[in-house]
């Protein structure tokens, strides 16, 4: 698949996401590093880390490539970044980090790297929403499972007072409402 199909594909499921997602920029990031995340193009990410780039640089909205590689999935440029020095506690101008991205596109091998390298598993963004929140609403069963196996507390509120059962419920999500309720205090 050609960059510009990628970017398309990406493009066309950012358009689709929940409203968490659709804080991503439609358009393309400016920044060369910025752009080879965008496309998910490695040969491009590596090309330019060896250049000098910083795997932090960001864009005027604060996405970093480590958060455009996050959200599309991406494990190796993720991996790549994080080698680089990439910091998985960035965040954007809504305050999201890459792991509050990839949670809420179910994003596991990224979340999973992300987790392993120091993201917080419980870190909210300016509305208080957590990954675990993020993914319950979102329907992805398997992610809320990884963040509640990596510490996430499933009766943390955000700045509304929903936690994510109350997202998962609201968003009609059942399967991800089931497995919150399962991990319920009796």
């Amino acid at each position: 698949m050609t960059a510009s199909i990628r970017a398309l594909a990406l493009l066309a499921a950012i358009a689709g996401a929940t409203p968490a997602m659709a804080e991503i920029s439609l358009l393309a990031p400016r920044d060369e590093l910025l752009v080879a995340a965008y496309n998910q193009d490695l040969d491009g990410v590596r090309a330019q880390l060896l250049g000098g780039a910083s795997a932090n640089r960001a864009d005027t909205e604060g996405r970093t490539a480590l958060m455009y590689a996050s959200v599309a999935g991406n494990a190796e440029i993720v991996r790549v970044l994080l080698d680089r020095g990439a910091w998985a506690e960035m965040r954007d101008r809504f305050g999201n980090t890459a792991l509050m991205l990839a949670a809420d596109r179910g994003r596991i091998d990224a979340a999973e790297l992300l987790l392993a390298r120091g993201a917080k598993v419980d870190a909210d963004n300016r509305q208080g929403v957590t990954p675990l929140m993020q993914a319950a609403a979102s329907g992805w069963v398997e992610m809320v499972r990884l963040l509640l196996k990596r510490g996430a507390d499933p009766s943390r509120q955000d700045y509304s007072g929903f936690s994510a059962l109350d997202w998962a419920e609201r968003s009609n999500q059942r399967r991800t409402a089931e497995v919150l309720r399962r991990t319920a205090p009796r």
